[in-house]
């Protein structure tokens, strides 16, 4: 292998995965923070002063002053690129054979119109997919 193995590069850590539980911590101490310069305003406190002791800026202090909680984080809503051109053909799939596995369209969409899409990528627009064809039955 290597003759000086403690010069090799080190491993990456794992991603973080946040628990249910951190994000609650999050939002809790969020709240506490809107809570208290709401607090910090009642009592005269300066907008400045307020930045600085609770290392924010104005725009945040204009959200405490505005509603009682923070806003709620905006969802990210994107289209994998890779699936452009194919989401009709997908589509057809589903209705021509609503039981047809991910994996058969997989290989459809590599022998008909020779495709590289990433299963992952593929398999989370199906299942959005199946679950609104549901929805509008």
């Amino acid at each position: 292998m290597h003759a000086l193995p403690e010069l090799a590069p080190a491993a990456r850590p794992p991603a973080r995965r946040y628990t249910q539980e951190d994000i609650q911590r999050s939002h809790a101490a969020k709240r506490e923070k809107y809570a208290a310069i709401r607090r910090d305003v009642g009592n005269g406190m300066s907008g400045r002063a307020i930045e600085r002791k609770h290392h924010v800026g104005r725009r945040t202090i204009v959200k405490a002053l505005a509603s009682a909680g923070p806003p709620a984080r905006k969802k990210i809503r994107r289209e994998p690129a890779a699936l452009d051109g194919l989401h009709a053909h997908i589509d057809a799939t589903l209705e021509a054979e609503p039981g047809i596995a991910t994996a058969a369209i997989w290989e459809r969409l590599a022998d008909q119109h020779g495709t590289t899409v990433a299963y992952p990528t593929l398999r989370t627009y199906v299942t959005s997919r199946r679950a609104r064809i549901r929805a509008d039955s």
